[in-house]
């Protein structure tokens, strides 16, 4: 089985100021499939059974983005783009199967909205921290879909709401030593199934790092990684006979990830 697509776009870009620009841009995106996502599986840890779907087709859409990149005073740098897009076909998870036969299978659920914003930010921080720096980095963004069991709207499975990274560096006045912080938090993914609904957020890291010049060539670095152990999290909520009935049950579990140090040497040799 084949698939031909037309994928255009078109980009109008603005200048002004010493390298700030605006960008507007439509184009069309068509997705890739996956063979597994045509034959059936079973997964023993989650006590389901995985469906195939040989109708599924590649989900496309539209999107149209404003982005605007600025360089402020004292080399500061700012990133904002809001961006909307129109899903068709979009790929979801549908109930295949009749009676109580009846399983999940990767599918198109029908048209979906999504818009939303990306934020870029940096900034060196040498006025308040000899030789610090800043960067973080933020995606807010929703979805809007009609549910194939419910008929409600809802958003996509497994879909990024909130992103962020942030990450501090010193370079101190001390040759070849630095030291930092970074943060990462994952959106929480949350899967609509035929009789549960499982949402699943991974472990916030905080990271440390320090950083050795033992020569012009070589590099020292040790780093502690989720330095607070925060936990990941995961919830299911079961339906019976499925979601359109009330909650039968819930489960929730905990995992910490633990505390790691790492120490790795690179350099050119």
């Amino acid at each position: 089985m084949g698939f031909d697509f037309i994928k255009p776009s078109v980009q109008l870009v603005r200048t002004w100021g010493m390298n700030n620009e605006l960008r507007l841009r439509i184009k069309r995106d068509v997705g890739q499939l996956d063979f597994t996502d045509f034959v059936s599986a079973a997964s023993l840890a989650d006590n389901r059974i995985n469906g195939g779907n040989p109708d599924l087709r590649p989900q496309s859409s539209w999107s149209a983005e404003l982005a605007a990149d600025l360089r402020l005073h004292d080399d500061i740098a700012l990133g904002v783009t809001l961006f909307r897009r129109w899903l068709h076909d979009t790929a979801d998870l549908v109930p295949v199967g009749a009676g109580s036969d009846r399983v999940d299978a990767p599918g198109n659920i029908g048209p979906a909205r999504v818009y939303g914003m990306v934020m870029a930010y940096r900034s060196p921080l040498t006025r308040l921290i000899p030789g610090g720096s800043l960067e973080v980095a933020a995606t807010l963004a929703t979805s809007a879909v009609a549910d194939p069991v419910t008929g409600r709207t809802r958003a996509i499975s497994k879909f990024e709401k909130v992103r962020l990274n942030a990450a501090f560096r010193q370079d101190l006045q001390i040759h070849g030593v630095a030291w930092g912080v970074s943060y990462k938090r994952n959106p929480t993914l949350t899967q609509y199934r035929l009789t549960e609904i499982d949402a699943r957020r991974e472990s916030p890291s905080l990271d440390v790092f320090t950083d050795f010049a033992l020569t012009p060539r070589l590099k020292l670095k040790l780093m502690v990684v989720s330095t607070f152990n925060e936990p990941e999290l995961r919830s299911r909520r079961f339906f019976e006979p499925d979601r359109r009935a009330e909650l039968a049950s819930t489960e929730a579990s905990t995992r910490h990830p633990g505390r790691w140090f790492q120490l790795s040497l690179s350099g050119n040799f």
